[in-house]
């Protein structure tokens, strides 16, 4: 996925909070319907915590049945992005003594 290698070498928090803002509208912009539940189109995005707070959510909204597959496969998918922009974040952060 293009988004996540982008994210992977992202080279400051400032710029995986871009990425990520450019995702969220790109996904947002399919949702003719505003079927997608809040934690994968709400911007802005607010810092770790805030993904963090998302990425429950959606694991939360991913277990209920009723979700058809369409969605089921953005909110897999933006899960999957959010915990890369995690991990990236986290590596900035003990790379430049922030953690």
């Amino acid at each position: 996925m293009i988004i996540k290698d982008a994210i992977e070498r992202a080279g400051s928090e400032h710029e995986i909070f871009l990425l990520l803002a450019a995702y969220v509208e790109t996904v947002s912009h399919g949702d003719h319907l505003n079927r997608l539940p809040w934690q994968v189109r709400d911007l802005p995005l607010a810092g770790s915590d805030d993904l963090k707070g998302r990425i429950h959510g959606l694991q939360v909204r991913g277990t209920v049945s009723d979700v058809d597959h369409g969605i089921r496969l953005v909110v897999e998918e933006t899960i999957d992005v959010f915990r890369t922009a995690l991990r990236r974040l986290a590596f900035l952060g003990a790379d430049h003594g922030l953690a």
